[in-house]
């Protein structure tokens, strides 16, 4: 599979699956992406073989250490990030760890550049709370370090809550994982 991440090409399954959908985030993008929460720098790479620009927020200090060896600028906070600079800014499975979402993602805001896109991917609330049920443990039984899950209202309320506008916010699946998505089409 042609993707390459922080070096390596052995993430096969994973990149077969999301390495498409990822791609398509990238139509229309002209200018700098910020990649918050880059992890292992799959979609980092995506946005580098495309010819985009990119820099990346991780607070792993291992995985930012991987980030810098490929090559990545990589800042260890959101504030740290310059403001006003980038045309994507990019949360795929991070608000939902993030203990002020509202605080963090009025940050991000000031990340975007005139008519930027935020793109932001949180687990569906309404399927782990089903898992829950079923296998009778917390609602936080899929991943004990989430401090917030969200519907498809809630996620929307928050965008427009910083100050978002032309919110879509909307549901999707993928290998059987339902996650909502929230885009924001101008700052």
């Amino acid at each position: 599979f042609p993707v390459t991440i922080c070096g390596r090409s052995d993430y096969g399954w994973w990149c077969q699956y999301q390495a498409p959908i990822m791609r398509e985030r990238l139509q229309g993008i002209r200018g700098k992406v910020l990649d918050v929460g880059a992890g292992m720098g799959l979609f980092s790479g995506i946005c580098r073989e495309a010819g985009l620009e990119v820099e990346c927020v991780e607070v792993s200090v291992v995985e930012r250490g991987e980030l810098e060896k490929a090559g990545f600028k990589v800042y260890s906070s959101i504030k740290d990030a310059l403001n006003g600079e980038y045309a994507l800014v990019h949360l795929s499975h991070v608000l939902e760890h993030v203990e002020d979402a509202f605080n963090f993602l009025a940050e991000c805001k000031k990340k975007l550049a005139s008519g930027g896109v935020i793109y932001i991917e949180v687990p569906d609330d309404l399927h782990v709370q089903k898992l829950a049920g079923l296998f009778n443990y917390f609602k936080k039984w899929e991943n004990p370090w989430h401090c917030h899950y969200y519907s498809l209202i809630e996620l929307k309320n928050l965008m427009e809550g910083v100050g978002l506008v032309d919110v879509v916010v909307r549901h999707e699946t993928l290998l059987n994982k339902r996650r909502y998505v929230g885009i924001v089409t101008g700052k």
